[in-house]
């Protein structure tokens, strides 16, 4: 029997991305027959956006045709949202396709491409699936991207800069003044991705428009999750707005029918659902200081957030806090993939689920 390994060079030593646990696998593993309070995913814990819901139920009795190819009525949908024309819109199976079309499509070998060391791990999972080179920049604080250290490391060789803002894991953003300073200074050839996958959760002045930056002319591609604030993870739908010339670039790598007809219609009626978001963002920001004012007086470090979780760095192994939560109901992430061992990151559920979180923590660490 043959042991040849098929795998391009880039694939032999790569790691894929660990999603977290849904709550029926912890309860089969561990034995628990509570209920198990899931604060690992940054979900939304009101729910789906109940227009969404509706439009989907309307639609299920078409689930035996295959969808538009092209998402051509959620496609217009979104450029009227934004006021931009049909062809500068992707439409995704989640922004993390696009993350995906960025490496497949656009890079080669030689590119480079810099972001935060403390980002969204996908930037760098599709860099490496393709081959290109990968710059971390340090965040000074440990938690914050550091602007002026990207544009430092630009090279010749620079092609893409992913930019997550508020960012994943810490929850950390930067302001408009900055962003603005930032792209004053960046070599227009190069394209910027900027991630807004949390933007709906903002509630911090300063914060900066991408899409002016797009409408004078650069090289941007802004992406949008419906996963988060509009409740709809499960479906898998998302987009990006681009100049028309590089979304049609990413569109050539696609899969055919890649957005469902549920990801379509649910995600075109979610769009319009602004009471669902605005509920989600102030039921976000209360739980947030809530949670954080509970754990004030514990030994550990939170940054800020404007996302839709807390990043809690603690004095003890993130592992051992994992596992032990789980065996309580509690799932949480650990985030020593991102070179924070002792750090869990916890997104906020209902209250009663807030308050066993608290408990169990303080019990363990207290």
């Amino acid at each position: 029997m043959s042991d040849r390994d098929y795998r391009r060079p880039p694939l032999r030593t790569f790691k894929p991305y660990v999603a977290g646990k849904p709550p029926e696998e912890v309860k089969r593993e561990l034995g628990i027959r509570g209920p198990i309070a899931k604060l690992a995913s940054n979900e939304n814990p009101l729910g789906p956006s109940p227009k969404a819901i509706a439009a989907i139920r309307d639609a299920l009795d078409q689930l035996h045709f295959y969808p538009h190819d092209d998402s051509y009525y959620f496609r217009q949908a979104v450029a009227a949202h934004h006021a931009v024309p049909p062809d500068m819109v992707f439409p995704a199976a989640g922004s993390v396709e696009v993350i995906e079309l960025c490496g497949t499509c656009l890079l080669e070998p030689d590119d480079e491409v810099i972001t935060a060391e403390r980002t969204f791990a996908i930037y760098r999972l599709a860099t490496v699936k393709a081959g290109a080179h990968f710059i971390a920049v340090p965040c000074p604080d440990g938690y914050t991207y550091d602007l002026d250290g990207i544009l430092a490391a630009v090279t010749p060789r620079t092609k893409i800069v992913f930019l997550a803002n508020p960012t994943n894991p810490t929850g950390t953003w930067f302001s408009g003044t900055a962003f603005d300073a930032f792209m004053a200074s960046l070599p227009e050839h190069i394209l910027v991705v900027y991630d807004a996958a949390y933007q709906p959760y903002v509630t911090a002045e300063d914060f900066p428009d991408p899409h002016a930056w797009l409408s004078r002319g650069r090289d941007m591609l802004i992406l949008y999750t419906f996963s988060k604030a509009h409740g709809l993870a499960g479906v898998r739908a998302g987009y990006a707005i681009g100049p028309a010339r590089i979304v049609a670039s990413i569109n050539q790598g696609r899969f055919p029918f890649n957005m469902s007809i549920p990801a379509q219609i649910g995600a075109a009626a979610a769009l319009g659902d602004h009471d669902h978001v605005a509920r989600s963002r102030e039921f976000n920001t209360r739980e947030l200081a809530w949670l954080r004012a509970q754990l004030a007086d514990l030994p550990v470090t939170i940054p800020p957030s404007q996302a839709n979780f807390l990043l809690i760095d603690t004095q003890h192994d993130a592992n051992w806090l994992f596992l032990e939560l789980q065996k309580r109901g509690i799932v949480v992430r650990p985030m020593g993939g991102y070179d924070l061992p002792r750090a869990i990151r916890v997104s906020p559920g209902l209250r009663e689920e807030n308050e066993r979180f608290v408990t169990a923590l303080r019990e363990l660490i207290g």
